[in-house]
């Protein structure tokens, strides 16, 4: 994917001209780790189950399986870091190293993000079929109220609160105003 994007985005100017293109880099990166949830939310549901028999045993505790699924992660971590090294400085986002290290921090945030939204989905329902039938759809309305199809200011009053909540707002914001 690294290098499909650094193919197609390759060496973007700083011009007033690719400055929508650098924008709709940001939103399909958010877009492309949000969707980073749908590939672990089978796994969750085998884990609850293997949780739960360990923990009711006395094995471990929540803290432990907690900790033990974050260093799981760090492997996938330390890909999201090479993912970013392919592209960033193909692309030509901006150049210094402070800016090059917050958006490393961004792509890693949105990661544990979306890997944190998956396990609340595995753990407030029954089974993957149920899990994999909210998850289609609160993805896209978390996209919808994010704020690049539609801006802040244009949102009705009484859905607002929805745009606080988008896990995409965030990251792409802080991808945004860092290039």
């Amino acid at each position: 994917m690294a290098l499909l994007l650094g193919l197609l985005f390759g060496q973007l100017g700083d011009d007033s001209a690719t400055m929508q293109t650098r924008v709709k880099f940001m939103m399909f990166l958010s877009i492309y780790l949000g969707t980073i949830s749908f590939l672990v939310l089978p796994f969750m549901y085998t884990e609850r189950a293997l949780f739960y028999r360990e923990h009711h045993s006395g094995t471990y505790e929540a803290i432990t399986h907690y900790w033990a699924r974050v260093l799981i992660e760090v492997p996938f971590v330390f890909f999201c870091g090479v993912f970013t090294w392919i592209f960033y400085w193909w692309i030509g986002l901006n150049s210094g190293a402070e800016q090059h290290f917050y958006f490393l921090f961004m792509v890693i945030a949105m990661y544990f993000q979306s890997i944190s939204f998956a396990q609340a989905i595995a753990a407030l329902t029954r089974n993957v079929v149920f899990g994999g039938a909210i998850l289609p759809g609160i993805l896209p309305a978390s996209l919808m109220f994010q704020g690049f199809l539609v801006l802040r200011a244009d949102i009705p009053d009484h859905v607002v609160w929805l745009h606080y909540l988008s896990m995409y707002k965030y990251t792409w914001e802080g991808l945004v105003v860092n290039e």
